[in-house]
């Protein structure tokens, strides 16, 4: 990236943080803030309602941004309603990659031509995301198959896209007390773990494999299988999932299912990969979530996956039974103590603990195995 285009990077990154944060954190910067301001207002003018806004901007930065977009749509409590409702088209609407460049990155993977890959694969893609698209397929002994291939450039677009939003903060880290007080470098390193492997497809075809041996009891809990020797670090071959996501369902729908079977068993899987496995999915929104006919969920798109260690499972199986008998004080004392450290946490610790219990008050009539703990987490 040359000067020119790393300083526009930098000026729409400024002007996305002015435009929908707080403009007190660019104060002292030496940017010319009221002239910015009046050029957002005139724009904002022109254009839709302010979610929606948000997420028109958020797409056109690219993956990196819309990856973002995508895990806020997922996080219900950490943006207005409106906000979420309108994220969460991210999801879906992403433009799909030419078919010529997919077959290009195949066959760049394998050193080899697509068709002495697969017997069939088709040119429309099933699914586009931000960092990827899914392609049906068939191998040779005629196994029907989902594919799923890195859009191309996107490993370079994100590290540049990271690049210049750890310059621009800390560039704000040094001009604004209000942007000191957030660790700040430290969660933008984090998503850049996280994020770098989403971008590795050997990793996800592993988390597939870990997790689908360690949810082998449950019955009606599928996780695709995957084809390791037709799989590569920008391509992964794994069983097709034929099914309906279980955001596409309708309320009709919903009604003629043992929801409450599925869902019991669904919430069994999660506590068992969180407090026995020590690995889990760790992006379970509803479009990663599909019914399937024969009455079965499946969960799909394992890119994410976090692991625990013994210690921190047994502190979170501690916090879930403090919030179900209602103990908001020491229940918001192991919270703090899992939490990280952020600068300026000395000044705001009495808030967060008093934010803490009030949430621990709200959830204490639940039984341990009713309490929405992840969202509670996630309000956490």
């Amino acid at each position: 990236m040359n000067s020119i285009e790393k300083l526009k990077t930098y000026g729409d990154l400024i002007h996305l943080l002015l435009k929908y944060g707080d403009p007190s954190i660019l104060a002292g910067s030496g940017l010319s803030i009221p002239e910015l301001k009046e050029s957002i207002k005139r724009e904002e003018s022109k254009t839709k309602n302010h979610a929606e806004r948000f997420t028109e901007d958020l797409e056109k930065l690219g993956p990196t941004y819309i990856k973002l977009g995508q895990l806020l749509a997922t996080r219900d409590g950490l943006l207005p309603k409106e906000f979420i409702n309108s994220l969460k088209k991210l999801q879906d609407d992403v433009a799909p990659v030419p078919f010529s460049k997919i077959e290009e990155i195949i066959e760049e993977q394998f050193g080899q031509p697509i068709k002495n890959i697969y017997a069939e694969f088709s040119v429309e893609p099933m699914a586009t995301a931000s960092l990827g698209q899914v392609h049906k397929a068939r191998l040779k002994n005629g196994t029907t198959v989902a594919v799923k291939v890195l859009r191309p450039g996107v490993r370079k677009v994100v590290n540049t896209d990271l690049e210049s939003l750890t310059k621009v903060f800390h560039f704000l880290i040094e001009k604004s007390e209000k942007v000191r007080r957030f660790n700040i470098i430290n969660i933008l390193e984090e998503f850049r773990v996280t994020i770098s492997r989403e971008l590795d497809y050997l990793r996800e075809a592993q988390a597939l494999e870990t997790i689908k041996e360690n949810l082998a009891e449950f019955d009606n809990i599928i996780i695709p299988k995957v084809y390791k020797s037709y799989c590569r670090s920008k391509v992964l071959t794994m069983e097709f999932i034929e099914g309906t996501k279980l955001s596409n369902l309708s309320s009709f729908k919903l009604t003629e299912i043992n929801g409450h079977l599925l869902v019991e068993s669904l919430y069994k899987a999660y506590m068992k990969q969180v407090f026995v496995d020590g690995i889990f999915h760790s992006d379970p929104h509803f479009g990663n979530i599909f019914y399937m006919k024969n009455e079965k969920l499946a969960v799909i798109d394992l890119g994410m996956v976090t692991t625990l260690s013994p210690t921190l499972q047994k502190t979170l199986l501690q916090l879930l039974i403090e919030i179900s008998e209602g103990k908001a004080e020491s229940g918001a004392q192991i919270t703090a103590s899992i939490a990280r450290e952020i600068n300026g946490i000395e000044n705001q610790r009495e808030e967060f603990l008093n934010g803490i219990a009030n949430l621990i008050k709200e959830n204490h009539h639940e039984a341990p195995s009713t309490v929405n703990f992840g969202s509670v987490l996630v309000q956490f």
